[in-house]
């Protein structure tokens, strides 16, 4: 079985977010979505070695993908 990481709030998702460099694809709806899933089930899912990637998958506790979030882009240099 794959180990998961658990988050419990919002506050500590953006604070992994920001450390790793990761944005919201569509914020408005990807933060109403992870919300619900917060109140309802009180946790989202993310397999640990996927902060690493393009792209990570949060999970819910059924294992349905809720959303995911994308790594920053580098801006470009401005001559």
């Amino acid at each position: 079985m794959i180990e998961m990481e658990t988050i419990n709030n919002l506050k500590d998702l953006e604070t992994k977010m920001e450390k790793n460099k990761f944005v919201y694809t569509n914020p408005r709806m990807d933060k109403r979505s992870i919300l619900l899933h917060l109140v309802n089930s009180g946790a989202v899912y993310v397999k640990p070695d996927e902060w690493k990637e393009r792209r990570l998958f949060l999970i819910s506790s059924s294992g349905n993908p809720i959303c995911y979030l994308d790594k920053k882009r580098r801006e470009a240099k401005k001559r």
